[in-house]
């Protein structure tokens, strides 16, 4: 999302054209960084909004996810934690396979630090 200014806002700077350029990396004078990463990987879905982790769930904040559904596919287990992986929005689970009082899970979840992105930019020269 863009705002009137023609600036990225802090949700989609990793999904713009340009987003990562126009915003910069630099902290905001506030002593937090201008970058919020576009996706959220939490331990469970339990609490979960479209945008964020419930409360007190631990989370990681990254620009990239890669998910596979598992062994058993679109046609395997079926719990919030498997369904928050594929429900559109930008907030994924990422646990140990297995049961738990979540429902089955199989999915395979990995993401990329924010860091390791903004190294491998700063040293090609974007940024």
């Amino acid at each position: 999302m863009w705002d009137y200014s023609g600036t990225p806002s802090k949700l989609d700077v990793f999904t713009t054209t340009n987003g990562m350029r126009e915003v910069g990396i630099t902290p905001d004078g506030t002593g937090t960084a201008r970058l919020n990463p576009d996706l959220v990987v939490c331990t469970t879905a339990f609490g979960s909004s479209t945008t964020d982790c419930g409360s007190g769930v631990p989370k990681f904040q990254t620009p990239a996810v890669i998910f596979s559904l598992g062994k058993t596919g679109s046609a395997g287990p079926s719990g919030p934690d498997d369904n928050e992986n594929v429900d559109g929005d930008r907030v994924f689970v990422a646990r140990s396979a297995g049961a738990t009082g979540s429902g089955d899970y199989d999915d395979i979840v990995i993401w990329i630090s924010p860091n390791i992105l903004f190294n491998r930019l700063v040293s090609a020269g974007p940024l």
